[in-house]
């Protein structure tokens, strides 16, 4: 959990970011996550970000083992994402629930190859996969760059510029 100079790889990522999705961006949070078999999980199954709309991961590495993002339903509550407003009982649910995937169905999977990036709603439940990775620290691991972003309306923009006027 060493970020130092993380910040100086985002600039170049957000240029690419914005060029591929043609809008302006808000850099968030952004960070770099190694994944193999010594590496532990803080949460499995789980919405990041409440304060950014998107989250976009890009594998930086083909791992030694299939590997990717899953993104789940939960089969209680049928939910894809996490509400914006939810109580104490939905979240003791889902908390109890995140490391179970029998409590999951798997929607989608977008699996790791170096160069890929995944964009997604940042309030979508979704996780590494698998959940134990097989890969050996002499192996290639799991490398992603994940930046949490906000996208920026044009009319901020114009707002923006006519206040620097």
């Amino acid at each position: 959990k060493n970020y130092t100079g993380v910040g100086n790889a985002t600039l170049p990522v957000k240029a690419l970011m914005e060029d591929t999705l043609g809008v302006k961006i808000l850099v968030k949070n952004s960070h770099f996550r190694l994944g193999n078999k010594t590496t532990k999980l803080t949460h499995y199954i789980h919405a990041d970000n409440p304060e950014a709309q998107y989250a976009m991961v890009l594998h930086m590495t083909t791992p030694a083992c299939k590997s990717g993002t899953a993104f789940w339903q939960h089969k209680y509550t049928g939910l894809h994402n996490l509400p914006q407003k939810y109580g104490k009982a939905l979240f003791d649910v889902l908390d109890q629930d995140t490391w179970n995937e029998n409590r999951w169905n798997l929607t989608d999977f977008a699996e790791s190859k170096a160069n890929r990036a995944v964009f997604f709603d940042s309030s979508l439940f979704h996780s590494r996969w698998p959940k134990n990775l097989p890969i050996e620290e002499n192996e290639t691991p799991r490398l992603v760059f994940v930046v949490f972003f906000d996208v920026i309306k044009p009319e901020d923009l114009e707002d923006e510029a006519s206040q620097s006027e």
